[in-house]
């Protein structure tokens, strides 16, 4: 790898590290709860169809490769990881704060 190139490695570990979290948020929240964090209000199970995952991910990959932009894919992979773990970690702590008050957020 040519030093030009050291930031598709750097954007890559990133995106890994933004996953990461937002499986972490998720596997978190549903040991404390006892819930599925994408079942826990309509919201989630909504955002659940367009979440960060491995197959999304490798459209990303695919699609790029064959435009010719391979290093787009990565770019578009930390985005929506980054996206995904931030969404998740508001969503757990509104619902985390929400069950701490003997609350629900909205309708289940």
């Amino acid at each position: 790898m040519q030093l030009g190139q050291a930031w598709v490695l750097a954007v890559g570990l990133a995106a890994l590290v933004a996953d990461g979290f937002a499986r972490h948020v998720y596997m978190t929240f549903r040991q404390q709860t006892g819930v599925s964090l994408s079942d826990d209000i309509k919201f989630d199970r909504l955002f659940r169809r367009m979440d960060g995952r491995r197959n999304v991910y490798t459209v990303y990959v695919i699609a790029c490769a064959v435009a010719g932009v391979p290093w787009l894919a990565v770019i578009l992979m930390l985005a929506h990881a980054s996206l995904t773990a931030a969404v998740y970690a508001v969503s757990a702590g509104l619902s985390l704060r929400a069950l701490d008050r003997g609350t629900t957020r909205k309708a289940r």
